[in-house]
């Protein structure tokens, strides 16, 4: 969602309860109420294993970290960085009930806060979640790939994966049950130039498929 329309909404939804926040102050509690949202809920979306390119909130075990929310931009293109229409909806039943003082209107604030991120365990965590693992490929969210710091290659591709991305890319409709199909549809917006996402994985997936095509031309 771009931060316009975000904007728009959290002004229909306090209907003139509290005076809108200007920028600075929106960026704020956008922060501050998206680091309550990860630690209230586990945002799949936010789950990554590179801590060369990422900034971690706070990790999860040896392996695993939820990636900081990042800082909005004044830009009213500016993509909020939550995918999930209930962290969505949660981020901003969050500043507005930051931003409240009457006390009726608070307790609505709080029970709309509270009932998207049950919506959102409700959604995304079921008898396939049984840990991190099970949640992400269930989810779609698991990265096709491990961290290997010690050799140049710093991304080790999952090989199935890259054996089959033409595939996937030619039909993303029959993506959407796949471990990996929440990556797989970043990559196919971020080929079509459909996103602008700040991920170096997408960009080395780019180049890694680039120079496959170039050493079966040379072959």
């Amino acid at each position: 969602m771009k931060l316009a329309e975000f904007r728009d909404k959290l002004t229909l939804y306090t209907r003139g309860d509290i005076n809108p926040p200007d920028f600075s102050e929106l960026s704020e509690l956008a922060s501050e109420v998206a680091r309550e949202i990860h630690i209230a809920v586990t945002p799949l979306e936010k789950i990554e294993i590179d801590t060369k390119h990422f900034e971690a909130d706070y990790f999860i075990d040896d392996k695993y970290f939820v990636r900081k929310f990042k800082d909005l931009e004044d830009n009213n293109n500016f993509e909020i960085d939550f995918f999930d229409q209930m962290l969505i909806r949660a981020l901003l039943c969050g500043i507005a009930l930051k931003r409240c003082i009457d006390t009726n209107r608070y307790k609505k604030y709080i029970k709309d806060y509270n009932k998207a991120l049950i919506n959102y365990e409700l959604n995304n965590f079921d008898e396939r979640s049984y840990d991190l693992d099970s949640s992400l490929r269930a989810k779609g969210w698991a990265k096709p790939y491990d961290i290997n710091s010690a050799i140049d290659n710093y991304y080790v591709w999952d090989e199935g994966f890259i054996s089959n991305l033409d595939y996937y890319m030619a039909n993303i409709p029959k993506t959407r049950d796949l471990s990996y199909a929440k990556f797989i549809k970043l990559f196919f917006d971020y080929q079509n130039k459909l996103i602008t996402p700040d991920r170096e994985d997408l960009r080395e997936l780019d180049r890694y498929m680039k120079n496959k095509i170039i050493g079966k031309q040379d072959g």
